[in-house]
């Protein structure tokens, strides 16, 4: 058992090495395409059949764009991950993005916001949580059967600790699946990256927290962070 997991830490160190260099050569590559296009546009002024294909291009470069972000973020080492001088209220942060998450999930499911009393604050980015939520959220509305279902962001306070959750009534998943789940590159969607929970979980852990998964086949999924409180 013991000697399966280093191999799988090497592993995954040499794909996110790899991951990085790619993801920076490739970010080059799209900065190109974005600005030839932006002429492009420009002399295409007034020409609304090929506008529409110019779009499309900025359309998928931008989603690149963001698939390389993520990528870069997975790829970058512990000592390099941003230092953050300023404590973030959760439950503040959390309520800005109330009409945004409400945009993620299907007209047809519930979003309920859930904050606790008494949970103080923690040392991370705005966009580094804000990205890990918008993630689970994401994951939670396509796991909600004929998207319909229950999604609940809830946080409370737990001794020195602020826990942030993360829970849907959907499809849940097996066993085998729960095992790989934080693997980067492992998605059980087949349009999906594989980064948002490994993401989530560098994250998370470059922050001094832990975050665990708990799911059962047709019992939902909740995730779970705790995330150091900052003491004021």
């Amino acid at each position: 058992e013991l000697e399966r997991r280093l191999e799988r830490t090497s592993k995954m160190g040499s794909l996110g090495r790899l991951a990085g260099g790619v993801a920076h050569d490739f970010n080059n590559v799209l900065t190109a395409i974005l600005q030839a296009v932006g002429l492009l546009e420009r002399q295409l002024e007034g020409q609304p059949a090929p506008l529409r294909c110019v779009n499309i291009i900025v359309d998928a470069s931008d989603r690149a764009v963001v698939l390389t972000r993520q990528l870069l973020e997975f790829a970058r080492p512990d000592d390099e991950s941003p230092r953050v001088p300023m404590a973030l209220d959760v439950n503040g942060e959390l309520d800005t993005m109330r009409s945004m998450l409400e945009c993620l999930v299907p007209s047809t499911a519930e979003l309920e916001l859930d904050f606790g009393e008494g949970v103080g604050p923690i040392r991370i980015a705005p966009s580094q949580l804000g990205r890990i939520v918008v993630n689970l959220v994401v994951n939670a509305a396509d796991a909600l059967p004929e998207r319909s279902g229950h999604i609940r962001v809830r946080t409370w306070r737990s001794a020195d600790e602020v826990v942030l959750e993360v829970a849907d009534d959907g499809s849940g998943m097996d066993a085998a699946t729960r095992e790989r789940i934080f693997e980067p590159y492992f998605s059980t969607r087949a349009a999906g990256t594989g980064l948002g929970l490994a993401i989530a979980k560098k994250v998370v852990e470059d922050h001094g927290g832990t975050i665990t998964l708990e799911s059962q086949r047709g019992q939902g999924t909740s995730v779970r962070m705790l995330l150091p409180s900052v003491v004021q």
